[in-house]
C-alpha cells in the first residue's frame, strides 16, 4: 500500500512475476480459502512422486526427507517450494 492506502494492482503482478510468486485480488476475505484450495489442487494434480530404493527397508521404517521444487516460467523468475515427507513402510 502507498502513503495513502491505495495498492497499484499491476506493480503487484509486476512484482510477484520478476520474484516468482502469485499475486491474486479478491474483495471479500471468505474468497482465501477458495483460492489457496485451488492452488493447493493445481499444484496436487500435476503429478506424482516415486521413490525407487535399491533395497526394500523392513516393514516399520520411516523413510523421510525433503522433496525441493524448483518452478520456473520464462521471463519469471524461479519459485522454489520444499515439501517435508514423512513415509512408513508396510
Amino acid at each position: 500500500m502507498d502513503t495513502s492506502n491505495n495498492v497499484n494492482f499491476s506493480q503487484m503482478e509486476r512484482i510477484a512475476s520478476q520474484t516468482g510468486g502469485l499475486f491474486n485480488t479478491t474483495k471479500k476475505s471468505t474468497d482465501l480459502n477458495d483460492y489457496f484450495s485451488k492452488l493447493y489442487n493445481a499444484f496436487t494434480a500435476q503429478g506424482c512422486v516415486q521413490i525407487n530404493l535399491a533395497n526394500a527397508p523392513a516393514a516399520g521404517t520411516v523413510i523421510e526427507g525433503t522433496l525441493t521444487l524448483d518452478i520456473t516460467d520464462a521471463g519469471k523468475a524461479t519459485a522454489s517450494l520444499k515439501v517435508p515427507f514423512s513415509y512408513t513402510v508396510r
